[in-house]
């Protein structure tokens, strides 16, 4: 997990600097977003959504880097917690999802209304504990999402989105689909 991160840090120092250096960027033309999201996150296995009683609250953030006008790359992360209770011992169990996800997005900016869509792949930490057994997961996946943002200035927006989550795990020689949609919105800040 630390070498994903330290990857996507020094790749996008990579993009970065060189602006940098040759003084284009601008106070004007901001290339950076932040944007603080949560939202409900829903999985495609029915077993999952029965035994932790449907879709579950998730937050996260989003750096975003401008590449030009309508094209910019991004990293996030997103956070869900949830307990709930196995099928037949009633036992209580407990699930937590981190991910870690890098991708592009193309935006059409219309004024202040800024729909955008994009793809990526992350990297997905998964823990399951119950008096069954304990999963501890790390599994790799893809994501295509869509969004608007509405700019109330230059530096401040809300956003919502809409994302698709592939991912597959096979514990115990059983085949688990995690993937599922998020739907959630936000504030965010560019600089």
């Amino acid at each position: 997990m630390k070498k994903i991160f330290l990857f996507l840090l020094v790749f996008l120092q990579l993009l970065v600097l060189p602006a940098i250096a040759s003084g284009k960027q601008t106070a004007a033309a901001p290339s950076f977003s932040l944007t603080a999201l949560a939202g409900r996150r829903d999985f495609s296995s029915a077993d999952f959504r029965k035994i932790y009683d449907g879709s579950q609250l998730a937050f996260g953030l989003d750096l975003g880097y401008r590449l030009g006008k309508k094209f910019a790359i991004f990293i996030s992360g997103q956070h869900l917690s949830a307990t709930g209770e196995l099928s037949y011992s009633k036992e209580t169990t407990s699930f937590r999802l981190i991910s870690l996800e890098g991708g592009a997005r193309l935006a059409l900016p219309m004024g202040r209304f800024v729909p955008y869509a994009g793809a990526g792949a992350g990297y997905y930490l998964i823990r399951e504990e119950n008096v069954i057994a304990t999963m501890d997961e790390k599994k790799a996946g893809f994501f295509a999402l869509g969004g608007l943002r509405f700019h109330f200035s230059k530096a401040f927006f809300a956003a919502a989105q809409v994302k698709f989550v592939s991912l597959e795990l096979k514990p115990l020689s059983k085949s688990v689909d995690l993937g599922g949609w998020f739907a959630g919105g936000g504030i965010g800040v560019m600089f």
